[in-house]
């Protein structure tokens, strides 16, 4: 028996959610929330532009130190959603176990973490620009290493996807195809309300400037 689950998530989805929210939906969440909130604090990174306002070092500070209350939140939010949508679609779980779904589902990003150090090794804060990888021209091997992340990165959104909506199907007792439309559905809200979001927010730093 798999204590953690930190190996078994990989092939086993359904058995190790299964025996987290049976037993302990909030396990090691703040660790989780650390792996997803430092990946998703390098895509933020790049979606900002951070390389525009901090040198390198300075975004991967920042990364580090917002990783844990990051992840968290944005674990609550996707989760809350996930939960919300699922309910309308006659789901039966509790949010506790739709949280524990999205968190352990996203433990693979530990790989994409691996492939934004390579990357920043690489290309260094190059990779903190939203053209990016368009921003640049490798040639040759690192060409080919530009390549490979991408192909990984692609590789693990989709395991991860994989994970989330057998996990879903398993806690909320409805079918895979109805977990990955509860997938679905809720990513196009929080798509649309952080996008919208983010351009409001440009607008207005726009108008500032120009008043100012």
């Amino acid at each position: 028996m798999e204590p953690c689950g930190f190996s078994s998530i990989w092939v086993k989805p359904k058995q190790t959610l299964r025996r987290i929210v049976e037993s302990a939906p909030n396990a090691k969440l703040w660790l989780l929330s650390a792996v997803y909130g430092l990946h998703y604090m390098f895509w933020l990174g790049k979606f900002f532009s951070f390389s525009n306002t901090l040198p390198l070092w300075g975004t991967i500070v920042l990364a580090v130190v917002l990783a844990i209350p990051v992840g968290y939140i944005a674990f609550n939010i996707t989760a809350w959603f996930i939960w919300w949508i699922g309910k309308l679609l006659g789901g039966h779980a509790p949010f506790t176990h739709v949280r524990a779904v999205v968190a352990w589902s996203n433990f693979p990003n530990i790989i994409n973490i691996i492939v934004w150090i390579v990357l920043m090794s690489a290309f260094g804060s190059s990779v903190f620009a939203q053209g990016f990888p368009g921003n640049i021209h490798p040639e040759g091997g690192m060409l080919r290493l530009l390549q490979i992340c991408m192909v990984v990165q692609l590789i693990i959104s989709i395991w991860i996807l994989v994970i989330m909506v057998n996990g879903l199907g398993e806690v909320s007792m409805y079918s895979v195809w109805m977990g990955l439309l509860n997938v679905i559905l809720a990513s196009i809200i929080i798509g649309l309300l952080f996008y919208g979001g983010a351009y409001l927010l440009d607008h207005m730093m726009q108008s500032g400037g120009t008043k100012s």
